[in-house]
Protein backbone atom coordinates (compact mmCIF):
# COMPACT_ATOMS: atom_id res chain seq x y z
CA UNK A 1 0.00 0.00 0.00
CA UNK A 2 3.53 2.02 0.18
CA UNK A 3 1.52 3.61 3.20
CA UNK A 4 -1.30 5.46 1.15
CA UNK A 5 -3.64 3.26 2.93
CA UNK A 6 -4.95 2.33 6.49
CA UNK A 7 -5.97 -0.95 6.67
CA UNK A 8 -6.31 -3.96 8.92
CA UNK A 9 -5.01 -7.54 9.31
CA UNK A 10 -7.45 -10.42 9.89
CA UNK A 11 -6.31 -13.55 11.43
CA UNK A 12 -6.17 -15.65 8.03
CA UNK A 13 -4.33 -13.15 6.26
CA UNK A 14 -6.61 -11.40 4.65
CA UNK A 15 -6.46 -7.28 4.47
CA UNK A 16 -9.25 -4.62 4.68
CA UNK A 17 -8.67 -1.03 3.59
CA UNK A 18 -10.72 1.38 5.93
CA UNK A 19 -10.75 5.11 5.64
CA UNK A 20 -8.61 6.71 8.25
CA UNK A 21 -11.43 9.64 8.97
CA UNK A 22 -14.47 9.10 10.66
CA UNK A 23 -12.87 4.76 11.43
CA UNK A 24 -12.76 4.61 15.51
CA UNK A 25 -13.36 0.81 15.34
CA UNK A 26 -11.19 -0.87 12.53
CA UNK A 27 -13.14 -4.39 13.57
CA UNK A 28 -16.23 -3.09 13.20
CA UNK A 29 -15.32 -2.17 9.75
CA UNK A 30 -13.45 -5.12 9.10
CA UNK A 31 -16.25 -7.43 10.41
CA UNK A 32 -18.85 -5.30 7.92
CA UNK A 33 -16.70 -5.60 4.50
CA UNK A 34 -16.18 -9.20 5.01
CA UNK A 35 -19.70 -9.74 5.74
CA UNK A 36 -20.62 -7.77 2.95
CA UNK A 37 -17.70 -9.85 0.48
CA UNK A 38 -19.29 -13.07 2.19
CA UNK A 39 -22.68 -12.31 1.03
CA UNK A 40 -21.55 -11.08 -2.43
CA UNK A 41 -20.27 -14.51 -3.83
CA UNK A 42 -16.86 -12.70 -4.78
CA UNK A 43 -15.26 -12.91 -8.43
CA UNK A 44 -11.54 -13.22 -7.53
CA UNK A 45 -8.32 -12.49 -9.34
CA UNK A 46 -4.31 -13.17 -8.35
CA UNK A 47 -1.80 -10.65 -8.68
CA UNK A 48 2.00 -11.32 -8.38
CA UNK A 49 3.53 -8.43 -5.79
CA UNK A 50 6.95 -7.09 -6.75
CA UNK A 51 8.34 -9.46 -3.53
CA UNK A 52 7.27 -12.74 -5.46
CA UNK A 53 4.01 -13.35 -3.00
CA UNK A 54 0.73 -13.23 -4.30
CA UNK A 55 -2.41 -11.27 -3.72
CA UNK A 56 -5.90 -12.81 -4.28
CA UNK A 57 -8.43 -9.64 -4.92
CA UNK A 58 -12.33 -9.75 -4.73
CA UNK A 59 -14.74 -8.17 -6.68
CA UNK A 60 -15.32 -5.67 -3.62
CA UNK A 61 -12.60 -3.40 -3.66
CA UNK A 62 -11.91 -3.27 -0.25
CA UNK A 63 -10.21 -6.38 0.51
CA UNK A 64 -7.51 -9.32 -0.34
CA UNK A 65 -5.84 -11.53 0.66
CA UNK A 66 -1.69 -11.94 1.00
CA UNK A 67 -0.65 -15.17 0.01
CA UNK A 68 2.86 -16.01 1.12
CA UNK A 69 4.68 -17.93 -1.99
CA UNK A 70 6.94 -20.18 0.84
CA UNK A 71 3.20 -21.31 2.11
CA UNK A 72 2.15 -21.87 -1.24
CA UNK A 73 5.22 -23.66 -1.94
CA UNK A 74 5.03 -25.59 1.05
CA UNK A 75 1.23 -26.46 0.83
CA UNK A 76 1.53 -26.82 -3.22
CA UNK A 77 0.83 -30.99 -2.91
CA UNK A 78 -2.06 -30.26 -0.76
CA UNK A 79 -3.17 -27.13 -2.51
CA UNK A 80 -2.61 -29.63 -6.45
CA UNK A 81 -4.52 -32.23 -4.76
CA UNK A 82 -7.67 -30.67 -2.92
CA UNK A 83 -8.15 -27.08 -4.99
CA UNK A 84 -11.59 -28.74 -6.49
CA UNK A 85 -12.86 -28.74 -2.41
CA UNK A 86 -12.44 -24.67 -2.69
CA UNK A 87 -15.27 -24.06 -5.05
CA UNK A 88 -18.64 -23.67 -3.65
CA UNK A 89 -21.66 -26.31 -4.38
CA UNK A 90 -22.51 -25.44 -7.93
CA UNK A 91 -19.96 -23.23 -8.65
CA UNK A 92 -18.02 -22.74 -12.15
CA UNK A 93 -15.15 -20.69 -12.65
CA UNK A 94 -15.11 -18.13 -15.70
CA UNK A 95 -12.30 -16.78 -17.26
CA UNK A 96 -12.05 -13.12 -18.43
CA UNK A 97 -13.51 -14.47 -21.61
CA UNK A 98 -16.39 -16.14 -19.82
CA UNK A 99 -14.79 -19.16 -20.94
CA UNK A 100 -14.98 -22.12 -18.58
CA UNK A 101 -11.91 -21.59 -16.57
CA UNK A 102 -8.75 -24.00 -16.88
CA UNK A 103 -7.46 -24.70 -13.09
CA UNK A 104 -4.07 -23.36 -13.80
CA UNK A 105 -1.30 -22.72 -10.93
CA UNK A 106 -2.67 -19.29 -10.60
CA UNK A 107 -6.42 -20.62 -10.12
CA UNK A 108 -5.36 -22.78 -7.42
CA UNK A 109 -3.82 -20.50 -5.19
CA UNK A 110 -6.66 -17.97 -6.15
CA UNK A 111 -8.77 -20.67 -4.20
CA UNK A 112 -6.63 -21.60 -1.88
CA UNK A 113 -6.14 -18.05 -0.86
CA UNK A 114 -10.34 -17.48 -1.10
CA UNK A 115 -10.75 -20.38 1.28
CA UNK A 116 -8.31 -17.93 3.86
CA UNK A 117 -10.58 -15.36 3.20
CA UNK A 118 -13.83 -17.88 3.99
CA UNK A 119 -12.09 -18.34 7.34
CA UNK A 120 -11.78 -14.41 7.96
CA UNK A 121 -15.06 -13.64 7.12
CA UNK A 122 -16.90 -16.23 9.43
CA UNK A 123 -14.70 -15.26 12.53
CA UNK A 124 -13.29 -11.60 11.49
CA UNK A 125 -10.35 -11.31 13.82
CA UNK A 126 -7.82 -7.87 13.58
CA UNK A 127 -4.56 -9.20 14.48
CA UNK A 128 -2.81 -6.13 13.18
CA UNK A 129 -3.52 -1.98 12.41
CA UNK A 130 -1.59 -0.45 9.62
CA UNK A 131 -2.36 3.49 9.17
CA UNK A 132 -1.60 5.19 6.39
CA UNK A 133 1.40 7.96 6.85
CA UNK A 134 -1.70 10.31 5.69
CA UNK A 135 -3.73 9.90 8.62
Amino acid sequence: MDGKHSFVVLRNGTCVLFPPEGTTDPQAAAEKVMHDILWAHPDVKLRTMDDGNFLVLYSQPTAATVMFSDVVEANWGYINKNFLDGLTEGEMLRNAEGKPNQFTKGVKISLFGRAYMFMDAVSPEVVKVWHSINS
